[in-house]
This record gives structure tokens, C-alpha cells and sequence, in this order.
């Protein structure tokens, strides 16, 4: 099996429930979501093995260090192309994206994870070998659909939803959970929940673009199971809704308020792990100066592609604090990228969560990562939020709204002058600081402990398996927003109102008619 690497860590074996973990290795806060949650299973017992398809033109660590692993190698078929490649994609990251752009990018996802579904679907050995092991429970990431036949193969009956991201609109409304288009923001658009009249247009679009992109997905991988057998087999859709719950990496105290139901949990911040003592370079580079600020645009976005009037741009922002270091996460060290500016330390590689720990870390300037905003907002740390894409926005929107952190526009990033502007403002306004502390704090104590409730909900699922009783009926957009019902109400009710007014006419021309009629005067 040259296409495929087992890394088995055999243990002591255990008496719980075997998992099966679905991971698609895409981008490092996913994998670490998924892998976090496979490392508690197996400290609580039970017997977790993770599948982890490769996509992506880097592929990321693992995420978990306890669990069984399978990796399955990208197909070449899926590695770079003109529709799908990482090079079309570094190059718009910087510039502002369309709507329409946008929906271009989601297609490019769905593409390659459609394409290294068919590789996935067709591992007949290891499909064979993991039917041998009667799995109990899986676990599959909610935006690759590839997950639902893929269990299916291997004849894993009882499964669970895990959503790296919030809480995502398709998946939110058939488990009960509506989605109001006036008060709950898309996942992948750029508003927070107080929208004005054209936001809430907007919002409708972003979620309509959210839908089509799981019919996109949804189709894709139905085709794919559908020609491996040359028939249809499986519905990805059904399989889906079968699933017990849904646990997303939403954390209630920082997401916008939104209906939810009983079939979905949220333990936003579970894989943010305790944060170790930093080694002696990053200790003495924190203590160079009073203030230090992180510059950071995490896994997928890359600091060294970005356009060369990007990074003059930010060397001359950091350039006018020079009481102040800056950390700036650079993957290419041959560039030399901070040369002749003493206070700029770049690093291909930063330890973030022990760095934010630091009580001389004052700001950390993020793309909005759906992880780092969480790692951060877990250490009182302000932020200042420049989303690049997909669902960062809506993250900056969230802590912004919070009070701890700032979120502005990526054309910061071409103007040194507004760029600084804002640093100051975070650096010297306590109101961020003590915003940031806050959250922290309730963070830390918050009422519901997400490590038990993560393990009755996987322990009931693995025991009851699917809640067909609670299963949300299939509406179409229509019915979804009762317009078959308000749409004639609305016509009868105009209706009406326009036979009244024409009686009142007709009865209002009749009368005028009888008055303008005067008798004649008897004669003598």
C-alpha cells in the first residue's frame, strides 16, 4: 500500500468504545480540533483510531498524539491545478474577494475535496481491514461530506457530527436549529448579529452561498460513491441527518446568540491546551522591551507570499514603535526579512499559545483564525483582527463585539499610517485590555464543564446511536421560510383590501351620483 501509512500506537487495551475519527489533514486548527477530541477519548479509555486523507499542498501535523493513525496520501490528481491550485489561492488572499469571488474559492474547496474523496473511497484494503474492526462510533468532520460513505463502506452504523468551524447554517438547520438571516450572521460573510436593512440583504446572500456550497459538496461526494458501486447505495444527505449530534468548536461565551437544540454541542476551546514555559530565546526576547506584540497570520496564509508592498508596509508600521517588539511569524528565514530592524524577530515558527501566556504579550495582530481567536481570547489577550477569508471575518466580528479586540479591513495592511494608528489604539487604550481579561476570566470559570459533557455525548451516541425521532424534515427554501404560506396570505390579504376599496368606490360614486340629483320644485 504505497499510498497509504500506518502509524499504530499500540497500548494497553481498554474496555471502551472503538471510534472512528474522520480527519481531513487541510489545515493545522482543524486537524488539532478533531485530534484534541480523538486524545481526551483515549485518556477516558476508549479504543480511537483517526483517518486522516491529506489535502492541501502542505499537510499538517496530525493533531492528535494518543490515537491510532491512518494516513492516507493526497492523489496526484488533486495536488495543483489551474482550478484548485495553492498558487491561485496565495495570489487573491491579499486583494479584496468578490462575492462572486468568493463562490469561485468555495467551488475550488469543494474540487479538492471531491477529488480526494474518489482516492479515499477506492482504499478497498484499508476499508477492508477497518470493517474487521466493528467500530462502535465515528466521528466525521461537517464540511467534508467524504466522511458519510466512507463510513458507510466500512459499516459504521452510529456516527457524529464535528464541526472545526461554528456552527455551520447547513448542518445548524437539520438539527433543529433555525437560522434567522436577521440575526444570526453567516458563517463564511464579514457582518456581526446587528445588521442594517442592505446587511440583512447581504446576510441572505451569504447564507444562500453557504447552501449552495453544501449542495456542491454534497453532490460531488454523492457521485463519487455513486460510480464505485455504479449505482446509488447511500444517501450522503440521509446519512447526514443520521447523525446522534453535532459538536462544533463554537464557544457560547464569544459567538453571536443563535437558537439552538438539544442535538448540538458546543466546546469551543477544548483543544486549547495548558500553555508550557517558554525556552530561554522566546523568554529573553520577551523581556527585550515592556511591550511585545505577535504578528501572525497562522497555517494556510503565509507572511513570506505576501506581496512585497505588504511587508514594507508592515516593517514601516513596526518601525514607528520602537519601544515595542514584534514577533512576526515569517516561513522563510532566507529571506531575512527583518533586516536592519532591531525591533522585529521573524521565526518560521512560533510557540503561540506560551507566547500569548506571557505577561509581557500586549497584543497579537491575527487573521482571525477560528482557533487563534479562541487560544487568544483564553489568555487575555487583545487583538487586532485582519481576516483574510472564509469564516474569519465573522470571527473578527465576534471579539470585536466583545470589546477586546478591534476588527478592521486587510487594506490596513497597504497603509502604514492607519496601520500604526490602530496599534496605538490597542496598545494604549485599557478598555481593550480589560475587556480581553475579562473574557479570559469567564472563560476559565465558565458553568459547564466541556470535557463531561463532550464524553456523554460521544458515550450516548456510541450506546443509542441515531435520533430518527428527532429528525428535522427536508424543506426547501420555501417552506423553510413558510413563504408558500405568506406569499398567498399576503395576495388574499391584498386582495381584500383592494375589493374593499373598489366597494367603497363603487359605493361612494353611487351615493354622489343620488345627491347630484336634486328634485325638481313644485310649481304653483
Amino acid at each position: 500500500m504505497p499510498s497509504l501509512v500506518f502509524v499504530l500506537l499500540l497500548g494497553t487495551v481498554v474496555s471502551g468504545y472503538k471510534i472512528l475519527v474522520y480527519s481531513p489533514r487541510l489545515a493545522q486548527s482543524h486537524v488539532n480540533f478533531l485530534g484534541r477530541i480523538a486524545d481526551i477519548l483515549v485518556e477516558e479509555g476508549h479504543d480511537v483510531t483517526v483517518v486522516l486523507p491529506i489535502i492541501g499542498r502542505k499537510a499538517p501535523k496530525n493533531g492528535t498524539q494518543l490515537a491510532k493513525r491512518i494516513i492516507i496520501n493526497q492523489s496526484p490528481n488533486c495536488v495543483v491545478s489551474p482550478k484548485n491550485g495553492k498558487g491561485h489561492f496565495d495570489s487573491v488572499l491579499w486583494s479584496e474577494i468578490s462575492f462572486f469571488g468568493k463562490i469561485k474559492m468555495m467551488d475550488s474547496v469543494v474540487d479538492r475535496h471531491v477529488c480526494q474523496c474518489k482516492k479515499t473511497i477506492m482504499e478497498n484494503e484499508i476499508i477492508d481491514e477497518l470493517k474487521k474492526e466493528n467500530f462502535d462510533l465515528g466521528l466525521s468532520e461537517a464540511y467534508d461530506l467524504c466522511g458519510m460513505p466512507f463510513f458507510h463502506e466500512i459499516g459504521v452504523k452510529k456516527h457524529v457530527l464535528v464541526s472545526s468551524f461554528m456552527l455551520l447554517e447547513w448542518v445548524a438547520a437539520r438539527f433543529g436549529a433555525p437560522n434567522l438571516p436577521s440575526l444570526v450572521p453567516a458563517s463564511f460573510g464579514e457582518l456581526s448579529n446587528s445588521m442594517s436593512y442592505l446587511e440583512r440583504i447581504q446576510n441572505i446572500a451569504d447564507l444562500w452561498m453557504g447552501d449552495r456550497f453544501f449542495e456542491m459538496m454534497s453532490a460531488g461526494i454523492q457521485d463519487v460513491a455513486n460510480r464505485k458501486h455504479g449505482k446509488k447505495v447511500m444517501d450522503v444527505k440521509e446519512k447526514l441527518s443520521e447523525a446522534t449530534f453535532v459538536i462544533t468548536n463554537s464557544d457560547p461565551l464569544i459567538d453571536f446568540p443563535r437558537p439552538i437544540s438539544e442535538r448540538i454541542l458546543n466546546i469551543g476551546g477544548i483543544s486549547v491546551l495548558p500553555a508550557k514555559p517558554l525556552d530561554a530565546f522566546w523568554e529573553e526576547v520577551m523581556n527585550r522591551r515592556r511591550k511585545t506584540v505577535l504578528f501572525s497570520f497562522g497555517s494556510v496564509a503565509e507572511s513570506a507570499l505576501m506581496p512585497a508592498e505588504v511587508k514594507k508596509s508592515v516593517l514601516e508600521t513596526f518601525s514607528r514603535f520602537p519601544d515595542t517588539t514584534f514577533i512576526w511569524k515569517y516561513e522563510n528565514e532566507s529571506h531575512n526579512a527583518a533586516a536592519g530592524h532591531a525591533n522585529v524577530v521573524t521565526s518560521k515558527w512560533v510557540p503561540q499559545n506560551d507566547l500569548l501566556n506571557h505577561p509581557r504579550m500586549s497584543l497579537f495582530i491575527t487573521h482571525s483564525g477560528l482557533a487563534s481567536t479562541l487560544e487568544t481570547s483564553a489568555r487575555g489577550v487583545p487583538m487586532l483582527c485582519i481576516p483574510l477569508f472564509a469564516d474569519q471575518m465573522r470571527n473578527a466580528k465576534m471579539v470585536d463585539k466583545m470589546g477586546s479586540s478591534k476588527a478592521v479591513d486587510k487594506k490596513v495592511l497597504f497603509d502604514p499610517e492607519l496601520f500604526a494608528a490602530h496599534i496605538w489604539d490597542l496598545l494604549n487604550n485599557d478598555s481593550y485590555q480589560k475587556h480581553a481579561q475579562r473574557l479570559a476570566e469567564m472563560i476559565k470559570d465558565r458553568p459547564k464543564n466541556q470535557r463531561q459533557s463532550l464524553l456523554k455525548y460521544i458515550e450516548f451516541a456510541a450506546r443509542f446511536g441515531s435520533l430518527m425521532e428527532k429528525k428535522i424534515p427536508e424543506l426547501g427554501f420555501v417552506q423553510y421560510y413558510l413563504l408558500d404560506i405568506i406569499i398567498p396570505a399576503m395576495l388574499i390579504l391584498l386582495s381584500t383590501i383592494v375589493a374593499c376599496f373598489f366597494v367603497v368606490f363603487k359605493m361612494a360614486k353611487l351615493l354622489l351620483s343620488f345627491a347630484g340629483k336634486t328634485p325638481k320644485a313644485k310649481t304653483a
